[in-house]
């Protein structure tokens, strides 16, 4: 039988043919493959450094004069110390990259004044990406895969944190603040902040019966028990706070709650009250060095002298000094407690609100906004004045109350991404 020997002649090269085209075709897609993954790993480096950038820039945005040169100056150095192209290039990030809005959904740009900026864009890009593969094929040139760019940005704002512990007082605003902070003790040429008040300034309340003072105590529980406040004296309240309506105590506490504010200066009293007997560890400041009128007759920035006093664990210094007449015995002053004490039971965070017409059965909404606030000395009686000094709002830049927390609850502000 004869064989067509010139058909399979005419067929021969014809596997060559398609293996060739069938490697250029995978060298396409792994080309392809590869290319996007490095813009995809570029896009996550970009993403991050934008996150980085916008949270940093948001910390800033007090609504304070020169809040936006600070966010600027953070947003850039934050943003700077990412890395994109396989961590081997500097993220470039500069003003222009960093705009503002008073909205999220509003108009981002440089020009909105430092009170209306509450949202902070950071956009970054990364341009002229060669790509490695398809760049270099007759396929990737045809479909214009040349230098591409990638970009990515986050907005930021100031959020409120998860339920923090405050002590269960509302620091009242000042209705009528003074027109310079040298009024109240401060440096001439200070201004009061958003609250009417100067960082420094000394603020007065009551643990007894009286409708007065620039702070009013909180009933979280609405149900009146002196117990509650009594035990979120020494631990915090740590509940829902933001939104909600409480009850309003214009004293009374008796002393039982005088006895739990004065754990936090080392002091303690037998008896069926708070005391120190080594288990567990104390649960005072690390010093107890207290401050009134008699010590401090400025009664203004005691702070830089309360934090002189942390190292040593110097406890309270007697009431010749502090004109104060703490019973000592039934208290105790005992340096093992201030030794191992919680740094920052004197250096607290509390609701800010306003006490205008602030009387008996008196409820209020508590806001996002708080305020941190230095306890300056015990109480050695319950209708003595009790001072605390002022330290700003809580959770701003400088503030010895950092906001903790992740956004989401109703403790101080702290910077989160919204978009």
């Amino acid at each position: 039988m004869n064989r067509p020997v010139g058909l399979f002649q005419h067929q021969r090269g014809a596997i060559a043919i398609i293996v060739g085209i069938s490697i250029a075709v995978l060298v396409g897609m792994i080309g392809l493959a590869l290319d996007l993954g490095r813009m995809f790993v570029i896009k996550t480096e970009l993403q991050n450094a934008a996150d980085a950038c916008a949270l940093a820039a948001a910390k800033e945005l007090d609504g304070n004069s020169g809040a936006k040169t600070r966010a600027d100056a953070a947003g850039k150095t934050v943003g700077r110390l990412n890395l994109v192209n396989f961590q081997g290039e500097s993220v470039i990030v500069e003003d222009a990259n960093i705009t503002y809005s008073d909205t999220l959904d509003g108009t981002y740009n440089r020009s909105i004044s430092d009170a209306s900026a509450k949202y902070v864009k950071c956009s970054l890009s990364k341009s002229d990406i060669g790509m490695l593969f398809m760049g270099v094929t007759g396929i990737g040139r045809e479909k214009g895969f040349g230098s591409q760019e990638v970009g990515a940005y986050a907005i930021a704002s100031l959020l409120p944190s998860q339920s923090p512990c405050v002590l269960p007082l509302g620091f009242c605003i000042d209705n009528s603040p003074p027109a310079d902070c040298s009024e109240v003790g401060g440096n001439a040429g200070d201004s009061p902040d958003a609250n009417g008040l100067c960082v420094g300034q000394w603020r007065t309340g009551k643990f007894g019966d009286a409708i007065n003072g620039e702070f009013n105590w909180l009933d979280f529980e609405n149900d009146g028990i002196e117990g509650n406040i009594k035990d979120q004296l020494i631990t915090g309240y740590c509940g829902q706070i933001t939104g909600e309506t409480v009850s309003g105590q214009t004293g009374n506490l008796g002393e039982s709650a005088a006895v739990a504010w004065n754990t936090r200066f080392g002091l303690y009293k037998s008896g069926n009250n708070p005391q120190y007997n080594g288990t567990p560890p104390a649960s005072s400041d690390q010093t107890g060095y207290s401050y009134t009128s008699t010590n401090w007759p400025g009664m203004f920035g005691a702070y830089a002298n309360f934090l002189a006093h942390r190292p040593p664990h110097d406890p309270y210094q007697g009431n010749a000094a502090t004109g104060l007449s703490i019973g000592m015995p039934p208290y105790r002053s005992i340096a093992a407690a201030l030794a191992v004490g919680t740094t920052d039971r004197r250096v607290v965070t509390v609701p800010v609100v306003n006490c205008a017409g602030w009387g008996p059965s008196h409820t209020t909404e508590l806001s996002s906004n708080f305020a941190c606030v230095l306890l300056l000395h015990p109480v050695a009686d319950v209708n003595d004045d009790v001072y605390m000094e002022y330290r700003g709002i809580a959770g701003i830049p400088g503030s010895p109350c950092p906001a903790y927390g992740l956004p989401g609850g109703g403790g101080a502000e702290v910077p989160g991404l919204v978009q």
